[in-house]
């Protein structure tokens, strides 16, 4: 093996690694930080809600935040520890029914 981690015959270098080994670093880290990039994200603006909730509006903004948050932390402990991603997947979509929200005063949906 030659220095630098190449080893190649007839003088072509290949990664030690294999080929392609950078693109499943590359996946692996905007997992990892886009994990914690839209965990971040969902307690910064849950909390808003929170703060910016009228008296009446905090138990429902609450009972919309607490689930979220919930799946979050699933989601970030599944970092370490690997679930199904059907579950996941399920999580994910909670995630974004919950922080859907509520639509605004005198809207009318459809």
């Amino acid at each position: 093996m030659r220095h630098g981690g190449y080893e190649g015959r007839d003088g072509a270098a290949e990664p030690a690694e294999g080929p392609r080994s950078s693109e499943r670093l590359l996946v692996l880290a905007l997992e990892r930080f886009g994990v914690w990039l839209r965990s971040s994200v969902v307690c910064l603006c849950g909390a808003l809600g929170v703060v910016l909730a009228d008296a009446a509006e905090i138990p429902l903004a609450m009972s919309l935040l607490v689930p979220a948050v919930l799946a979050c932390g699933v989601r970030l402990h599944a970092l370490r520890n690997p679930l199904p991603f059907r579950l996941l997947w399920t999580l994910d979509a909670a995630v974004l029914v919950l922080m859907r929200g509520r639509p605004e005063r005198g809207s009318r949906r459809a």
